[in-house]
């Protein structure tokens, strides 16, 4: 959203359409500038088609925070589990 030369795949410059408009700040001066995260949810909506209600963003969400679990939790069973493995989880 902010960087789309990072984007990739087949298709990536089909989001192009829907980021017109949106100042975003990549090209509309310096990301602050701008309220991003209100670009972003518009984003979202054009992108799905779904209106995200008028209070969402005052909306308090759950979250959850990761930590890396030690080796010795892991079960014996389950080392070799390619999850574990898998670059995001690792």
């Amino acid at each position: 959203m902010l960087r789309p030369e990072d984007r990739s795949g087949p298709d990536a410059a089909d989001i192009d359409a829907y980021l017109a408009g949106l100042p975003l700040g990549h090209g509309h001066g310096h990301a602050g500038d701008t309220d991003w995260r209100a670009a972003g949810l518009a984003l979202a909506e054009r992108v799905t088609g779904v209106r995200l209600p008028a209070g969402f963003p005052a909306w308090d969400m759950p979250g959850v925070l990761l930590d890396e679990v030690p080796e010795d939790l892991i079960p014996e069973s389950s080392e070799d589990d390619a999850a574990l493995h898998d670059t995001f989880i690792h």
